[in-house]
């Protein structure tokens, strides 16, 4: 049986809409900037301003897009991962006994990631819809996360040039987890 006009139409839709997800997978520049969360354009215009003062390393402010054989993405998956591992490394000494949800966009990819954290294990999962519901929200970018894992920023200034933004957390415990797991050095 060979598949129909409309049956190959729904198909190709569908996986139109999939690649489309995140720049890394796009056949999209990711240099079109597209809103995947209403603060998005506020921290995308801290980057490139940053980029213009010298706050970050031109070299790491240069958007990415679906590279040849995926290197791009597989940076982005390189910066996640660090941060799972400095998440996970630090989760006990905070005190946090529970689960602690929060979703990482990376603003000018749209990459989305959700991370759970408990004291001896964390999870990342990359490329994900969106966030859960309620949980925090911290936007950024991958060249933002290599800045700060390679220490030519610090989390303070991140947060306090709109490099980074950590939304909804009512109690304050994301901010203080990824502070302490991006400024612990162990990554």
């Amino acid at each position: 049986m060979q598949p129909t006009p409309v049956i190959v139409s729904i198909m190709l839709t569908v996986n139109a809409h999939a690649a489309l997800a995140c720049g890394y997978h796009s056949s999209l520049d990711s240099s079109t900037f597209n809103v995947a969360h209403p603060g998005s354009v506020a921290v995308a215009s801290a980057i490139y301003h940053a980029g213009e003062r010298g706050i970050l390393d031109d070299r790491i402010t240069t958007a990415r897009s679906a590279t040849l054989f995926g290197q791009g993405y597989r940076e982005a998956v390189e910066q996640l991962r660090r941060l799972e591992r400095g998440v996970a490394n630090r989760t006990a000494d905070l005190g946090d006994t529970g689960s602690r949800r929060f979703a990482v966009l990376f603003v000018r990819s749209r990459l989305w990631s959700d991370f759970t954290a408990q004291p001896g294990r964390t999870k990342v999962n990359i490329h994900v819809d969106g966030p859960v519901q309620g949980e925090p929200i911290v936007l950024t970018d991958e060249s933002v996360l290599r800045a700060l894992f390679s220490e030519q920023l610090t989390f303070d200034v991140a947060v306090n040039q709109g490099l980074l933004q950590i939304l909804q957390d009512r109690d304050g415990r994301t901010h203080a987890l990824l502070q302490a797991a991006i400024d612990s050095g162990s990554l």
